[in-house]
């Protein structure tokens, strides 16, 4: 094991982190969308929602214990 290692949860929750992800670039979103344009702001909610989907329909990568 190398001096740094990323977060282990004990407890995997995806619901959580889905949710956690929704907020966090939902309201990106919204802020982009006032911010710049409502059409900057649909169009990066799409490309989140497509990468949620992706990322939720995709494997699952195993990992190795060293």
């Amino acid at each position: 094991m190398g001096p740094v290692r990323g977060p282990q949860a004990t407890f995997p929750s995806t619901g959580g982190r889905l949710a956690v992800q929704l907020l966090v670039f939902g309201g990106a979103a919204v802020v982009l969308a006032l911010a710049a344009s409502p059409r900057w702001g649909a169009a990066f909610a799409v490309f989140v929602a497509a990468n949620l989907v992706g990322a939720a329909l995709a494997p699952a990568v195993e990992t190795v214990a060293a």
